[in-house]
Order: C-alpha cells, then sequence, then structure tokens
C-alpha cells in the first residue's frame, strides 16, 4: 500500500529478512516512510516489529485512508 501512496516511490520487500539487525533497519526505515507520508502518531521500528492490535489497526487505517480511489483515477483518465 505505501507503493501506491506514493506513486511507485517507496518499495518494501514483502518478506522481513532473517536477522534481528536486518529486521529492526527495514523496519525503522518503513516507520520513517510512515511518518514522511503524514502519519501523526507514533511509529517505530518496534511498533512495526513487535505491533499491538491497536497500533496495527490505527496505522492500517491510516494507510487505507491514503489509497488512491477508484474514482479519482477515473477522473485523471478523464482529464
Amino acid at each position: 500500500s505505501m507503493w501506491l501512496i506514493s506513486e511507485g516511490e517507496i518499495k518494501f520487500p514483502i518478506v522481513l529478512p532473517a536477522g534481528i539487525a536486518a529486521k529492526a533497519r527495514m523496519c525503522t526505515n518503513m516507520a520513517e516512510k510512515i511518518k514522511e507520508l503524514g502519519y501523526r502518531n507514533t511509529c517505530a521500528y518496534s511498533t512495526l516489529l513487535y505491533p499491538s492490535p491497536s497500533s496495527t489497526r490505527d496505522i492500517l487505517t491510516w494507510l487505507m485512508s491514503k489509497l488512491p480511489r477508484k474514482e479519482e483515477s477515473r477522473a485523471e483518465e478523464v482529464l
């Protein structure tokens, strides 16, 4: 979803790497990108690596609200 929101600029692998240090680096990068996209609540590597149900719901709800709508893409095609 971050790929769609950023119009292809932000890309992350679907699967986390095996090592804990690599996982922490990737989650840190993802958290920074989420904050750059405008997420205002707490988001750090630990939020993504060791999520709680409420933080996961908050982030996913926010990400879904940022996804392009079908109507918007159709309107752009007409223009």
